[in-house]
């Protein structure tokens, strides 16, 4: 599916089939673009892939722009995602300022850089239960714009990302959009809503954003059946999943 595709969609809800007239092609793509980033950010589509190389002994690196990541790995480990707060024992009011070799600053950003993969001896046990100590597994954090490694890697190594990525802007009719092609009626009924109102037509763009409700289930559904079924078979409960904040236990019990 192009921008061409959902162009002409477009101009035929809106009723206006003339590039040089109402809408010109500029402003049916500054409408869509705004279209496309509303979807995914509600659906939370579509997922990219990043690749960069590490510096040595450098902690944090310039995320790319992402609304959620998915999961990370460093020279091929898996890096599990912590928090800064986390690391330092905010969430058991430890307030980790243990390091031995510097005074009264926290483990996780004074640690040496090392080699990856990092031999962990805590490996497959969850992390978060304590501040950050070495021997657990290699973490990762984000912090404002920036994604950090606990520890630092000692050289260049290979940095895979997954996440939700901004959806590719469209700006000539050959782009190639990012969506499914399925996608194209909601996409064409938003862009539509949002062309409707800058008009100062709030009946017709009521009926688009109607229609553009009816498809939403429809691409939620989509994506929740396309990522279900990743892993199949028997999965272990924790006691720790139901005292967690914001599940049925821990609001009983007031956490």
């Amino acid at each position: 599916m192009t921008f061409g595709d959902i162009d002409n969609l477009f101009r035929v809800f809106t009723g206006e089939p003339d590039n040089q007239g109402r809408w010109s092609d500029t402003d049916v793509a500054t409408l869509v673009n705004e279209a496309q980033n509303f979807i995914a950010l509600t659906i939370q589509w579509p997922i990219v892939h990043f690749s960069a190389s590490t510096v040595a002994s450098q902690q944090e690196y310039t995320l790319p722009e992402l609304l959620q990541i998915e999961r990370v790995y460093l020279a091929g480990q898996p890096c599990v995602p912590t928090d800064i707060a986390t690391l330092e024992g905010t969430q058991i009011e430890f307030y980790d300022q243990t390091n031995p070799t510097t005074t009264y600053t926290p483990n996780w950003n004074n640690q040496p850089a090392t080699a990856y993969p990092v031999v962990n001896t805590q490996m497959g046990y969850p992390n978060g239960v304590s501040p950050y100590y070495v021997g657990e597994r290699p973490q990762y954090y984000v912090n404002g714009g920036n994604i950090g490694f606990v520890p630092p890697p000692i050289a260049a190594y290979t940095m895979d990302l997954w996440g939700v990525g901004v959806p590719q802007v469209l700006a000539h009719q050959n782009d190639a959009c990012d969506f499914p092609s399925f996608f194209k009626s909601a996409i064409a009924h938003k862009a539509a809503e949002l062309a409707l109102l800058s008009d100062s037509k709030p009946q017709a763009a009521q009926t688009q954003g109607l229609k553009f409700a009816e498809w939403l289930p429809k691409l939620l559904t989509w994506r929740q059946t396309l990522v279900k079924n990743k892993s199949r078979g028997p999965r272990v409960i924790a006691y720790r999943h139901f005292y967690r904040r914001g599940s049925i236990l821990g609001a009983r019990y007031g956490r």
